[in-house]
């Protein structure tokens, strides 16, 4: 900083430095402080600044101020750097350079690496352009800390690392499971406005999580009554709160657009379908369909294999979710299982020996990140590759070990992705093929199985636990002459839903039978019966 003598007065020039560790941050009038307004770059001038042990803050005309802050005294203490600006600027920038013995190797959109000779720093921001570093209106930080090379990265070495171990994972979860049912309840007990903006997906996660610590009913109870009985709900939590009649046609809906998106995407040799959610249950219970087999095909018959980092962890989870099914339509994939795991690996960067993926010199959100370790989980799993197994723990660690920062919703997105051993969690189920028609549910029963007698009689066996109810919606079912549960004939009632009994509704149209079970055994069979039997 610098002073000068006006008339008897002292007055802060426009000029600063401010160096730390090989990197510097200055103004002057020639190459001063900008800011962006409406499209226009002007000059910023340096009124004033405060001092304290580990910050300085710069306080410029327009109500700008910059903050360089260290977190302690020692040498390698993390520079973070906040912009404060009214809501009209829309950036501000600042010249950034590196001192004499320092240069940077690897520049990009937003992030920089600065060397020296026996050191090296790593300068994030929300954009780096024509050396100055540049704070956004809606993203104000940028930090500059030391910087621990690593050699390429390598799943090996990553398997080794604390963090990559199938304990720490669950222990992860364990955390993140705790941290929605106490974030959850929070929100509902304490913010007015919660019932009307929590999200189905936010409650799906929440009452899933719940069942799994034994606490199904609890968690029904704590659902707010106006998200139960509003507009927002779709066959998605119909398991748990049923109104069947309805929303079913919403389940039809999707399998429909399930459909249509594979025809595009076979058209056009497209391989985004893989990452829609539950595809790979789709692609199970549809295996026969000849557009399944096609879209399968499709990634191996691309010459560039040039797919996206979401498009490579979807490929892997279906292959494994197939191959674990026993289809043999996981083969199709094989050809690309390769390529798919070198797309991921080659986004991952160790940093603290945590994983970072990137693609496109940005950063992969939370969710799809988690999304390509779960990937790495299940095909070295299914493959026996221990070591990419392990890395793929340590890629999911590396995000959700340390949940600060996550909002509940951000974690509820994440549950299904890593979550696979809950069957609370309402998903496809494919039951039988039987008499050349697949029968599969839409469920969070533990399982459900289907046998026929001699007689044409359907024995169908829901699994849930005693004492507790839950809606059933099974496709593939023929029309009937009659039904029984719990041993008594039951006729079909439009109320059924309304009464402490289990109950049913039968659609011609889908073929499917929509069940009310209220479970007076673990094991809940039902019987349909195709003729005309002696009582």
């Amino acid at each position: 900083m610098e002073a000068e003598n006006t008339e008897g007065e002292t007055s802060l020039k426009n000029q600063f430095q401010i160096a730390y560790n090989g990197l510097q941050f200055s103004g002057d009038d020639s190459n001063s402080v900008e800011y962006s307004l409406k499209d226009i770059t002007k000059k910023a001038v340096l009124k004033s600044y405060e001092e304290s042990s580990n910050s300085i803050t710069l306080n410029f005309d327009s109500d700008i101020s910059i903050t360089f802050a260290v977190s302690d005294e020692g040498e390698s203490a993390p520079l973070m750097i906040t912009g404060e600006f009214p809501e009209e600027i829309n950036s501000v920038s600042i010249v950034t350079k590196p001192l004499s013995g320092y240069s940077f190797t690897d520049i990009k959109a937003k992030q920089a690496l600065l060397e020296g000779r026996s050191s090296s720093y790593a300068l994030l921001a929300p954009m780096l352009q024509e050396s100055r570093l540049v704070l956004l209106q809606n993203s104000k930080f940028a930090s500059y800390r030391s910087y621990v090379k690593q050699a390429g990265f390598s799943i090996d070495t990553a398997a080794e690392l604390a963090g990559s171990t199938k304990v720490e994972m669950q222990s992860s979860v364990n955390t993140l499971n705790a941290a929605i049912i106490s974030e959850f309840t929070r929100l509902a007990q304490n913010d007015a406005s919660f019932a009307n903006t929590v999200t189905e997906q936010t409650v799906i996660s929440y009452t899933a999580a719940m069942s799994s610590a034994g606490r199904y009913n609890e968690a029904l109870n704590t659902v707010p009554v106006s998200f139960i009985k509003g507009t927002k709900r779709t066959y998605l939590s119909t398991p748990y709160f049923g109104n069947l009649a309805k929303l079913s046609q919403g389940l039809e809906v999707q399998m429909e657009n399930y459909k249509s998106m594979i025809s595009h995407a076979v058209q056009n040799s497209l391989c985004d379908v893989f990452t829609a959610d539950r595809i790979a249950e789709y692609f199970l219970i549809n295996e026969k369909s000849s557009e399944v087999m096609r879209i399968l095909s499709i990634p191996a018959s691309l010459t560039d294999n040039n797919f996206t980092v979401a498009q490579a962890a979807g490929i892997l989870r279906v292959y494994s979710y197939l191959k674990s099914a026993g289809s043999e339509n996981a083969d199709r994939l094989e050809p690309v299982l390769e390529p798919c795991v070198k797309k991921i690996s080659d986004a991952c960067k160790l940093d603290n020996n945590k994983i970072r993926l990137t693609e496109n010199d940005s950063n992969l959100s939370v969710v799809n990140a988690v999304t390509a370790g779960d990937a790495f989980i299940q095909y070295g799993k299914i493959s026996g590759y221990a070591n990419l197994e392990k890395c793929g723990y340590l890629i999911v660690n590396s995000y959700i070990s340390d949940l600060t920062g996550l909002d509940l919703r951000t974690m509820c997105d994440i549950y299904p992705v890593i979550v696979h051993n809950n069957p609370y969690y309402p998903h496809f189920a494919k039951v039988t093929d039987l008499d050349g028609t697949t029968i599969w549910s839409w469920t969070i029963a533990r399982d459900i199985k289907i046998t026929q007698d001699e007689n044409k009689t359907m024995f169908i066996d829901i699994d849930f636990p005693l004492g507790l109810t839950h809606y059933v919606i099974i496709v593939g079912i023929n029309p009937f002459r009659r039904i029984q549960i719990y041993n008594m004939d039951f006729r079909t009632d439009p109320q059924f839903e309304i009464y402490n009994s289990s109950g049913y509704v039968y659609r011609s149209g889908m073929r499917g039978l929509l069940l009310k079970s209220r479970h007076k055994s673990q094991h809940e069979i039902i019987k349909l019966y195709y003729r005309d039997l002696a009582l």
